[in-house]
């Protein structure tokens, strides 16, 4: 009878459950879940048809509750956070909820699950509801870091972003998992380095892990569990790192690899923007009533989410930050590296301080000499070559499309100077990529914009 009784009973919780938990969290399961997130997390989880969990749409946060939630309804084990809609009390919305019973595959009823709940989650309800701070002794990876980023809006105010941390490298720095906006079905971005944010840490900002179903019940308190007093982010972000490494065996990390790091994200950067412009187009073509006015412009409330001008200042600032290591590093040390790493910035350095539209940067010096980067056996194709409509963009088209103004009219129709690379989602593909000077009519709504005086 009791046999019977206890498979009625999850019976009866399975038809009313997202997913059933049969087990807690713990720190063996934290454990388990960290070994997940380092070794067998896949930055295209999202974004390949192959996946189960392809077609997720996220953005920096909801792509931290997913993964959670994913490895949770894995390995029956529960999943919750405090009701978004309640200002007021700790209810919880857990895997045991009930709303979503009509779906009968038990993949597609989470995806509804998340997608339902993804609109009203975000870096606040991450960083001050559901999470809780990490002892740097205690940081792992499966935590994660939110902050205020370097970027601000309109207004002035920092956007806010997350990343999930994959692993902590033994050479001192992390790897860095996250998505952003506006949530899409997209692959995460996958940075070696280290966090960017303008000012830490109050208010439940920093590096942070995720609570409980019974810790929701005490009053958790959001302050930084460090040694760190300062309110400035380059001092807290390097005094916890130190605290974080204190404890590990340290590689001095090599400066050829460290130039590989450098190149891997430029190209990830790069990549992430490819990806980003063409569903963009998709996306525009697709539905055009929606996103378009009557001028077959997009419509002012949805160009901040289709305009890619703080992720254009962030790959700027991934190259300048190279150069400034470079510059940095004496020439000893650069006489280490082998003709290829050498010809190489020498050849970038050049190009980019050159701001003549028409340059062709030649390409028997990029591909005889320079194409690939030689370490060991590894082959990392030089200056991140991009295929841009039957071309070979580089790194140092960046820069110098990037560096390069050129005027046209805003929204107010004031003439104000806008960067050769187009952030502008109305701009042709050629402009986006700065193949062209010609631009839309259509206003310019992006919050980087100088106006010219003269």
């Amino acid at each position: 009878m009791k046999i019977l009784f206890i498979s009625l009973f999850l019976s009866i919780i399975t038809q009313a459950s997202v997913w059933v938990d049969t087990k807690s969290w713990s720190i063996e399961e934290e454990n388990k879940y960290q070994a997940w997130v380092k070794s067998s997390l896949k930055k295209d989880i999202f974004s390949n048809p192959q996946s189960k969990y392809y077609d997720i749409k996220t953005d920096c946060a909801d792509a931290i509750y997913a993964l959670r939630a994913i490895y949770a309804f894995e390995n029956s084990l529960p999943f919750q956070f405090k009701d978004p809609t309640k200002f007021l009390g700790n209810d919880l919305i857990t895997n045991r909820s009930s709303s979503f019973d009509k779906t009968i595959d038990p993949v597609k009823r989470l995806k509804k699950f998340l997608h339902f709940w993804f609109p009203h989650l975000g870096t606040t309800t991450l960083r001050l509801h559901d999470s809780l701070p990490v002892l740097p002794s205690s940081l792992k990876a499966g935590n994660f870091f939110v902050a205020p980023t370097t970027q601000t809006d309109s207004n002035g105010e920092p956007y806010k972003h997350a990343h999930l941390i994959k692993n902590l490298s033994n050479k001192g720095y992390y790897h860095l998992l996250s998505s952003t906006v506006p949530a899409a079905v997209r692959s995460l971005k996958l940075i070696k380095g280290f966090p960017k944010s303008k000012n830490i840490l109050e208010n439940g900002w920093g590096f942070k892990r995720f609570l409980w179903k019974e810790d929701y019940k005490h009053n958790i308190s959001q302050k930084n569990l460090t040694s760190v007093n300062s309110s400035q982010y380059e001092n807290y972000i390097k005094e916890y790192t130190n605290e974080v490494f204190k404890n590990f065996i340290i590689t001095k990390e090599p400066f050829e690899e460290l130039i590989d790091r450098k190149f891997e994200n430029i190209c990830e950067l790069l990549e992430q923007r490819i990806q980003e412009i063409n569903r963009i187009a998709k996306l525009l073509e697709s539905n055009p009533r929606k996103y378009l006015d009557k001028n077959s412009c997009i419509k002012k409330d949805a160009y901040g989410v289709f305009s890619t001008p703080s992720r254009d200042k962030d790959i700027y600032k991934e190259i300048t930050d190279m150069y400034s290591v470079w510059d940095a590093t004496s020439q000893e040390t650069k006489d280490t590296l082998s003709l290829g790493y050498l010809s190489l910035i020498d050849k970038l350095k050049t190009y980019d301080q050159s701001i003549d539209l028409e340059l062709k940067i030649p390409e028997e010096d990029i591909h005889n000499e320079s194409l690939i980067l030689l370490k060991g056996s590894k082959n990392i194709p030089s200056l991140c070559a991009k295929k841009i409509n039957d071309r070979f963009f580089h790194v140092s088209d960046f820069i110098n499309r990037y560096t390069t103004k050129i005027s046209q009219r805003n929204q107010n129709n004031q003439k104000v100077w806008s960067r050769n690379l187009s952030a502008n989602p109305n701009d042709s593909f050629d402009a986006r990529w700065g193949l062209t000077r010609k631009r839309s009519t259509c206003p310019n709504y992006d919050e980087y914009q100088e106006i010219i005086t003269f």
